[in-house]
């Protein structure tokens, strides 16, 4: 479903969905509910396919991610990163889609594949069951940055905290906290010490929104997780967003609680 550019949902925290630009398209290639935790930004041109998408995350100019399962809070999607093609049978004699009856314009005036023969239908259900299957959904946890022109393929899952970079073609999963690039995607390096990720994985500090970083030298990790640490043991208060749920078989949007239409095609 399209979005309308220069179009806002406000939430109770004054914190809403924004949207800039040309139109954005929220669950464009699927029938599948999405929801969104506010606040997030999509820039012109966006389009997603995702089960849920998580607070404070943004998406630059023409970003299309597909087949995404989720993606966590403080996410940031560089213009025009690619997520989750189209997955096509290359251990079969042909990729095409008439083969994969993806499309069925291709054989409408086909004689030798009749409808009713059934043909391509044992070798769509063969072709799932070998190798499409395989090709799962995307997710990508929390505080992950991807850079420009990305490309994820799918079935991969990105850790929290992660850095993939401008270009890179990353067809495996990513750990958490690890730099990666290239064609295909490689490790570079870890961000902080095995220790500093240890504690920001169990800490999860995304959970509480920003306000627990408040004061905080971002700069010093090793130092900053000792305070996230106190500060969540002693009941750091959780951050809890308002969400809203798109419903792209009718068009509207509504707040997940309540079930409060707000907008309608």
């Amino acid at each position: 479903m399209k979005i309308d550019s220069n179009f806002r949902f406000p939430a109770a925290q004054g914190q809403g969905l924004t949207f800039t630009g040309e139109a954005s398209q929220i669950c464009y290639a699927s029938l599948e509910d999405c929801q969104i935790e506010a606040p997030a930004r999509f820039c012109s041109g966006v389009k997603i396919d995702a089960g849920s998408i998580g607070a404070f995350s943004f998406f630059n100019q023409n970003c299309s991610l597909r087949y995404v399962q989720s993606i966590g809070r403080f996410c940031l999607f560089a213009p025009e990163v690619l997520a989750g093609g189209a997955v096509h049978p290359v251990t079969s004699v042909s990729t095409h889609l008439l083969f994969q009856n993806m499309d069925n314009s291709w054989n409408q005036d086909f004689h030798t594949f009749p409808e009713d023969s059934g043909y391509l239908k044992n070798l769509v259900r063969y072709q799932k069951e070998h190798e499409f299957l395989k090709k799962t959904r995307i997710s990508i946890g929390n505080d992950v940055w991807v850079g420009s022109r990305a490309i994820l393929m799918r079935g991969i899952h990105i850790g929290d905290g992660a850095v993939i970079g401008a270009g890179a073609v990353v067809t495996r999963d990513v750990e958490p906290y690890t730099i990666v690039g290239g064609v295909p995607a490689r490790p570079i390096r870890k961000r902080f010490s095995d220790k500093v990720i240890e504690k920001l994985e169990e800490i999860r500090w995304w959970d509480y929104g920003p306000d627990i970083l408040k004061g905080l030298d971002l700069n010093h990790p090793e130092e900053a997780v000792k305070y996230l640490e106190e500060r969540a043991a002693r009941g750091f208060p959780l951050y809890t967003p308002d969400k809203f749920l798109f419903h792209p078989k009718d068009g509207t949007i509504e707040r997940a609680e309540g079930k409060v239409l707000l907008y309608k095609l």
